[in-house]
């Protein structure tokens, strides 16, 4: 069971309640690509290459889409969520496994070609896969210090390559950046984003990055952050809706 918070008001539901994918507080429609971690709302787009181009993208869109992935997901206390490509990435692992074990088993008989087990191609590894959990309160005021929390988990079994939180570009311009726990390998500036760079996590690795900013500018603001491999691989994308008040 997924429970998802309504970036509108608030209100908690999940994806078993009876108006699911209304909320029950506002009734804002929760699959709205807008709310969808795969959207890059800084280019309009879809960046999930196996939904891309099959409907028209659009941050109020809401399309049939089976690759929807909520940003404003929540756990119960004591509850571990799993990302849909974990689970095809095990049962790669799985797959990956029998072919060895059964190579092993039945190997080749020696001095008869073309005798034993027929044995195709070795299975790629599974993909690294990178999720993102972003935390911060809803109402903030301005002057003030806030606490925000961006968490990384290497889902995989493997070390991941370096990797980066990309915060929006307008961000220094809403809020001054007082403090960033640990502190990033290297902080890069571009045209679209501000750019924070760690290095690699083991596999069930994760981190967990405090940034302790304070709001220039009131007024709705919608926080998104974006994580990437070194590689330029997108790997999720967290919303955080925030009310700045005077």
């Amino acid at each position: 069971m997924l429970y998802v918070r309504c970036p509108r008001c608030g209100t908690i539901t999940s994806d078993q309640a009876p108006d699911y994918p209304l909320c029950p507080g506002c009734r804002e429609d929760l699959t709205r690509c807008g709310y969808c971690e795969y959207f890059d709302a800084q280019e309009g787009v879809c960046v999930n290459p196996r939904a891309a181009g099959r409907f028209r993208a659009g941050p109020h869109a809401t399309p049939a889409c089976e690759e929807y992935w909520p940003t404003a997901r929540l756990r119960r206390p004591g509850e571990r969520w799993v990302h849909p490509a974990v689970w095809l990435s095990a049962l790669a692992v799985f797959v990956v496994a029998v072919i060895i074990m059964l190579g092993t088993v039945f190997p080749k008989a020696p001095g008869r070609p073309g005798s034993g087990l027929l044995r195709g191609p070795a299975s790629p590894p599974a993909a690294v896969r990178l999720q993102l959990v972003l935390e911060g309160p809803s109402e903030v005021r301005v002057g003030r210090p806030v606490n925000l929390g961006l968490e990384a988990y290497n889902w995989s079994q493997q070390l991941s390559q370096a990797f980066q939180f990309q915060l929006p570009r307008d961000f220094p311009r809403r809020f001054r950046l007082r403090q960033i726990l640990p502190e990033p390998v290297r902080t890069r500036s571009t045209a679209k984003h501000l750019e924070l760079h760690y290095p690699g996590l083991y596999g069930g690795g994760r981190l967990r990055v405090n940034l302790v900013v304070v709001p220039r500018v009131a007024g709705p603001y919608d926080l998104r952050v974006r994580l990437f491999s070194r590689d330029n691989t997108f790997h999720a994308q967290g919303v955080l809706p925030m009310q700045v008040r005077r």
